[in-house]
């Protein structure tokens, strides 16, 4: 539905001159997606990612100080 909705728009931009609601590329990205791999960066860069919940109790404790700040 999404692919033929943008085609259709794309067609009716093109004798309006104007940009299409959505255009073809925008349709196979909301149906395909897309993957990132980041593993050429970690092997060129030498780069090591570090897991989320490393780091995560230390940003939520952050949030929770500043937040009692404001608080009355």
């Amino acid at each position: 539905l999404a692919v033929g909705t943008a085609a259709l728009s794309s067609a009716l931009a093109t004798f309006t001159r104007t940009r299409p609601r959505i255009s073809l590329e925008e349709a196979r990205f909301t149906t395909t997606g897309f993957v990132v791999d980041g593993s050429h960066a970690c092997h060129a860069l030498g780069l090591e990612y570090t897991p989320v919940a490393r780091y995560l109790p230390g940003v939520v404790a952050s949030y929770r100080r500043a937040g009692k700040r404001f608080q009355n």
